[in-house]
């Protein structure tokens, strides 16, 4: 049963038997063994070219528990559409199942489960015409001096670094791409109700959970993401009051959420939620309040209440600017000018596209788009503003900005050369008339 879970990886029964299979782990680590062991596996043509192909890398596991035989067979049977396999193994640990009075078992020694094989050949033997055999040759590595495994290893630690084991293990699925197994281990884990009384592992829990709501919040999956972010939050509500701090992070998630779902009013209920958290605490961590006035800002702006979003973005900005420059700014900057360019202010709007543009330019990529956005805006706040010489200059060097990034007949580029054309024929106009 263990081993069929370890293959097929039912996480239900491996997580209920963890104490068997690390003990069991255990007593085989604790026995030495000097021969080679065997194992006959029956493998289909995929399955084999793995192997090849690992030949160069040189490391494999089994990933589940590996029984074997002492002695070399003296007869191997053979199965139609399968490579048949004879594994030659030199492994330092075995136990020894006779132990167990396993006497009508043909397997006589038993692997574990975490043990690392460098292959060292694979060879073809053949019996007669029709039957061949492939020989596979591996010698468990030892872990701690290997090279190659602890470069392997360490980059994958450093992938899922973590304090608390359940994170690790979390973190580890989903780098494997693995999130219906990561799913259904928080939701496992949830329903064990010896974690009911341990805060560390619950909010290890429901940092599982945050994870979760990620990875579906970058499929746009914004429902599934808002879900996984709300059952976060029932868990760390579970021994934390709903003001703590450390909430103010998922408060934010699930309002972008329903943010990004056109559900204003819940976003902003969720987003004050995420900002109270942090006016209330001892230590308010300033870059996560700009964070949050600035999303309540954009909400706002979504809903046209454009004063209310001015206020908020006003003190995004001014917490900002306690931080130092960054294109933080350049963005908080970009927003306020929309906000007066669309209440028809473009006088205020100008200032504000200017100090964007100049952090842009600044920090951005030489070739970035955005910049050309920028220009393209300012060109139109000049404009508007009868200024047509500056918003002349900007439009070239929109167009200039663009063709950085893009082909000379992408739309945008024919979008800004119209812009730009239309500008210089009001400005030959106004100095024929003036």
């Amino acid at each position: 049963m263990i081993n069929r879970a370890l293959r097929t990886f039912e996480i239900d029964i491996l997580y209920k038997n963890r104490w068997v299979l690390q003990i069991l782990n255990e007593q085989i680590q604790e026995n030495l063994l000097s021969n080679h062991v065997y194992r006959i596996e029956y493998l289909s043509s995929n399955q084999f070219e793995l192997f090849q192909q690992n030949l160069s890398d040189g490391l494999i596991s089994f990933g589940n528990f590996l029984s074997c035989q002492m002695n070399k067979p003296l007869s191997i049977e053979f199965k139609n559409n399968f490579q048949t396999i004879l594994f030659t193994i030199q492994s330092k640990n075995g136990f020894y199942l006779k132990e167990f009075d396993y006497s009508n078992s043909k397997y006589e020694i038993l692997l574990s489960f975490d043990n690392i094989y460098h292959i060292e050949s694979i060879e073809e033997t053949k019996i007669d015409n029709e039957n061949s055999y492939w020989n596979i040759h591996l010698i468990s590595i030892d872990k701690e001096v290997n090279e190659e495994y602890k470069d392997l290893i360490t980059k994958m630690r450093t992938k899922i670094e973590s304090p608390v084991i359940l994170i690790q293990f979390g973190k580890l699925l989903l780098a494997n791409d693995d999130y219906l197994h990561a799913d259904y281990f928080a939701r496992l884990l949830f329903n064990d109700n010896s974690m009911k009384d341990n805060p560390t592992l619950l909010a290890a829990l429901a940092a599982i959970h945050h994870l979760l709501g990620s990875v579906d919040n970058r499929r746009n999956d914004h429902r599934s993401a808002r879900l996984q972010f709300e059952q976060s939050l029932k868990i760390f509500l579970s021994f934390i009051p709903e003001d703590h701090p450390m909430l103010s992070a998922t408060y934010n998630n699930i309002g972008s959420m329903f943010y990004q779902d056109d559900e204003h009013e819940q976003a902003i209920i969720y987003h004050q939620k995420a900002l109270q958290c942090q006016l209330k605490s001892s230590s308010p961590d300033i870059e996560a309040i700009a964070t949050y006035s600035g999303n309540i800002g954009a909400v706002y702006l979504d809903q046209k209440k454009y004063e209310q979003a001015l206020i908020n973005y006003k003190r995004s900005l001014q917490l900002l600017q306690q931080l130092g420059e960054s294109l933080s700014l350049a963005m908080i900057y970009d927003r306020l000018a929309c906000i007066y360019w669309r209440m028809d202010r473009a006088e205020d709007a100008l200032p504000n596209y200017e100090k964007a543009l100049q952090l842009e330019l600044k920090y951005l990529p030489e070739n970035d788009h955005k910049i050309s956005v920028s220009y393209f805006n300012l060109s139109t706040a000049y404009a508007k503003l009868n200024r047509l010489d500056e918003a002349i200059n900007c439009a070239e060097k929109s167009i200039e900005q663009l063709l950085k990034s893009v082909p000379a007949d992408h739309p945008e580029v024919k979008e800004n050369r119209e812009q730009l054309e239309g500008l210089r024929k009001k400005q030959w106009l106004q100095r024929l008339y003036d």
